[in-house]
């Protein structure tokens, strides 16, 4: 990864690395075989999107995308708006698709 300024980016690549027996050998078609995570620091917000990919063409071209907005409400207490769609939200239903809105208060940054 690298950052400049306000902004961070990180590409992941990632390998799996596999057993005989396996109960999700398809994981990688829907979890993604790659990241790329990109932040900006405006002021005391951040915005933050996370895109993955399987990497395959056709009816196997699945990924997500994830977009996350933190601001300050007071002191230490930030506001959380977070946007996900797509597969591997979660590991139980990383292969089923979902859109999820979530917003929450975080004690952190």
């Amino acid at each position: 990864g690298f950052e400049k300024g306000n902004w961070q980016v990180m590409l992941k690549p990632w390998l799996r690395v596999g057993s005989k027996i396996d109960d999700n050998e398809n994981i990688s078609d829907y979890i993604g075989r790659g990241e790329a995570d990109v932040t900006y620091d405006w002021g005391r917000q951040r915005f933050r999107a996370i895109a993955r990919h399987s990497l395959n063409l056709g009816d196997k071209s699945r990924g997500s995308l994830q977009l996350n907005w933190s601001f300050p409400i007071h002191k230490n207490f930030n506001g959380h708006v977070q946007f996900f769609d797509g597969y591997g939200e979660t590991l139980i239903d990383y292969n089923h698709r979902q859109t999820t809105l979530g917003i929450g208060v975080s004690l952190i940054n």
